[in-house]
């Protein structure tokens, strides 16, 4: 955690020295349209990744049961 810092740290001082701006070039805080990326990107790859476990199921002829022994 403390990398992520520092890496952070050496990037504004660089972006500081080179460009003359400020940390948010960086996109470190969560705008609106880096929100609204982000989110659609992780809906696409969520329905990726059901899709190819779903055709991952199809193909090997898998039969999908419920865990009875579950509890919260």
């Amino acid at each position: 955690m403390i990398g992520i810092l520092v890496a952070m740290a050496i990037s504004w001082v660089l972006l500081h020295v080179t460009e003359k701006k400020n940390i948010l070039a960086l996109g470190f805080l969560p705008l609106t349209k880096r929100l609204k990326q982000f989110l659609i990107g992780f809906l696409i790859s969520g329905a990726l990744c059901a899709l190819a476990q779903y055709l991952e199921a199809y193909l090997k002829s898998a039969a999908w049961v419920f865990n009875d022994h579950i509890s919260p």
